[in-house]
């Protein structure tokens, strides 16, 4: 996968991605500025979302909307407990995992997803093998739990879906 601002390419190979740390620098900047698919109302919605000060329930209430999903068919596909989304719901702030199960849920890109992190007060982590795990996979559109959880257990990380 090639992201033309820095002319960044990005391999297939999980274990590649992980360990080439000069990619991760300048993949920090290509994300943001060149993982917009070419799709210009989604980067229309980005500077909204980017311009206003949204809570956390505001944005993901709004990527809901966008994809047309109630609350319940979201939690259920996202693998989030009713529990935990009355709390999304009350404003309490959720864990990191959470905003990735939504994240996944959502097929949310990167400049997306980073923009939900940063609105629950997080954000994306380039520093653990678990976290490089998952922006692989939000890079390379791997949204299925069951992939996901996979890629994790394959770098003897904890499951993300499962409780493998």
């Amino acid at each position: 996968m090639l992201f033309s601002n820095l002319e960044v390419e990005v391999t297939e190979n999980l274990d590649l991605f992980i360990a080439d740390k000069p990619l991760h620098r300048k993949l920090k900047i290509s994300l943001i500025t060149g993982d917009l698919s070419g799709d210009i109302k989604r980067v229309i919605e980005l500077i909204k979302l980017l311009s206003e000060s949204l809570t956390f329930l505001e944005t993901i209430t709004y990527f809901l909307d966008r994809e047309q999903l109630t609350d319940i068919e979201f939690y259920t596909m996202a693998g989030i407990s009713r529990q935990t989304w009355h709390n999304i719901a009350t404003f309490k702030t959720p864990k990191r995992d959470t905003i990735y199960k939504a994240i996944f849920a959502l097929d949310l890109n990167y400049p997306e997803a980073t923009v939900l992190l940063n609105n629950a007060g997080y954000e994306m982590d380039w520093s653990s093998k678990r976290n490089l795990v998952i922006i692989f996979c939000i890079i390379h559109k791997h949204f299925d739990p069951s992939t996901i959880d996979r890629l994790l257990n394959q770098v003897n990380e904890k499951c993300l879906f499962s409780e493998e």
